[in-house]
């Protein structure tokens, strides 16, 4: 048996994969195989994976909600200056500032861990997805490449001499990775409610990446089309559940969820983490058998 955790992301969606996770803590459940997380729910997974679940909530309580992570302002103000100096995402803060030095991962801890794990990046050039794992390179390294949403973080981070960018873009639910992996349960945990696709790029996204795409039009292609592996991927899913009931349980709020990709309003994370929590806890029986 091979049972995979996948974690979506979602920018400050992904305060319900975290309190999805905490609840796992919580419960003792961790007899997991395989691990996936993508964009904002890379930190999430590697905070699990390594027993620092209390810190990973500390970050998400108190850390995010700060203009030194988002600054609205600078959407506009990179219009008249180097957009690369005026982020709409600050991700030097949350990976350096707060990861590292204020809240430092165990990272031996992480890569001894019994779950082999992934987090996912798009590869920057050849537009294809790429599965790091945590002994590939520095994790916060990892981290800020896995997490740098175009436009709203304006450099390409590179890790091993090669571009990366979030790994959203390309593949938001590695299902058919983890299948490739030997994975057969799968605890899936979505960051959008039933019947819910992201939505196609907004006119404020454009203008976000404005700049951004000037060299990298191609890469614009894949962000413009990045509805589609998530769309496949949810069909997937209920494949696999159809052919083999109860390989599969997806955790996923019922409504649309308090906090937006960039949302700075405290209470509405808070809200979001609670109910991520509260979901996996209310499946507390489901979630014991599927991993059995």
């Amino acid at each position: 048996m091979r049972r995979c955790l996948i974690l979506q992301g979602g920018g400050l969606r992904g305060a319900f994969a975290a309190g999805a996770c905490f609840a796992l803590g919580d419960m003792g459940v961790s007899q997991f195989e395989l691990a996936f997380a993508v964009s904002a729910s890379v930190p999430t997974l590697a905070y699990f994976l390594a027993d620092q679940c209390k810190e990973g909530r500390e970050v998400w309580e108190n850390y995010l909600s700060t203009k030194r992570l988002i600054r609205y302002s600078n959407l506009f103000l990179g219009w008249k200056d180097d957009y690369r100096h005026r982020p709409l995402i600050d991700l030097h803060y949350l990976v350096y500032d707060v990861f590292r030095d204020r809240f430092p991962l165990h990272i031996d801890r992480l890569r001894a861990s019994k779950t082999e794990a992934y987090f996912v990046a798009t590869d920057a050039e050849a537009h294809l997805p790429h599965y790091f794992q945590p002994e590939h390179a520095d994790v916060y390294h990892l981290m800020r490449a896995c997490m740098a949403l175009p436009g709203a973080v304006p450099e390409k981070p590179f890790v091993n001499g090669r571009a990366y960018v979030d790994g959203g873009i390309v593949d938001p639910l590695p299902v058919e990775k983890a299948l490739s992996c030997g994975a057969d349960r799968f605890l899936v945990v979505l960051t959008i409610p039933p019947g819910a696709v992201s939505k196609k790029t907004t006119i404020l996204e454009r203008l976000a990446a404005r700049r951004y795409f000037d060299d990298s039009p191609g890469l614009l292609r894949v962000f413009d089309a990045r509805n589609e592996p998530l769309t496949r991927a949810l069909d997937l899913l209920e494949k696999l559940e159809r052919n083999n009931p109860g390989s599969v349980l997806v955790i996923r709020p019922r409504t649309r969820l308090p906090a937006g990709r960039i949302t700075r309003n405290r209470s509405k994370i808070v809200e979001t983490l609670r109910m991520g929590y509260d979901e996996v806890r209310g499946n507390e029986d489901r979630i014991r058998k599927l991993l059995a």
